[in-house]
């Protein structure tokens, strides 16, 4: 089954984690679909066009020049990831931000570049594989909540300094260039060796 998980947030913002097993064939004469010349990141687009048709009422989807992900004709809120296999799409009223990670060492390799000096330190239950991961998984999902306001630069600006693992909510300051500073809760959870963060 494809569907991992349906999440509501509240009555406005939804997710959906998606795993793409299949080949869209409906999907494989639409010009602007068919010419993407690598086949994967064909696969990935023909299935956020799924998602969008079959779960948030065919909402049209344009990107910027950037590559941020805007509805058309819509008033609401659009955030993507993917990892591996894994598609997640969160729509909502307000702007919202997630990420999806296999839990791995690559984050491990890189950390020097996004960890924060505030950044919460490891704890015993976490190995540090999971550690790295899920403070990365949370800066992106920061970072594209807060895109339309600034670039954001995870290792001097965002901080996910607490963590509560029974409820399983992160919490964060970001700092923006002009001095000013708000703090906001993500959520996470697992999804098999995947890592979902978003926020609320």
């Amino acid at each position: 089954m494809p569907l991992l998980r349906h999440v509501f947030l509240d009555n406005q913002t939804q997710i959906i984690v998606w795993r793409i097993e299949e080949d869209f064939l409906e999907y494989q004469l639409i010009p602007d679909l068919c010419n993407i010349k690598n086949a994967s990141r064909r696969l990935e687009k023909m299935a956020i066009r799924y998602v969008l048709d079959n779960f948030f009422d065919q909402l049209q989807l344009s990107y910027d020049v950037q590559g941020k992900p805007a509805l058309t004709k819509s008033d609401k809120f659009i955030s993507i990831s993917h990892s591996n296999l894994n598609l997640v799409i969160g729509i909502g009223e307000n702007h919202l931000g997630l990420d999806i990670e296999l839990i791995s060492n690559k984050a491990v390799k890189v950390s020097r570049k996004f960890i924060h000096k505030n950044d919460f330190l490891i704890i015993d239950s976490m190995n540090e594989n999971y550690h790295k991961t899920l403070i990365w998984s949370a800066k992106e999902a920061l970072f594209k909540k807060y895109s339309q306001k600034e670039h954001l630069i995870f290792k001097q600006q965002i901080a996910i300094e607490t963590i509560d693992e029974n409820s399983r909510v992160l919490n964060s300051t970001i700092e923006f260039a002009d001095g000013t500073k708000i703090r906001d809760v993500l959520s996470y959870s697992l999804i098999e060796d995947f890592i979902l963060v978003h926020s609320n």
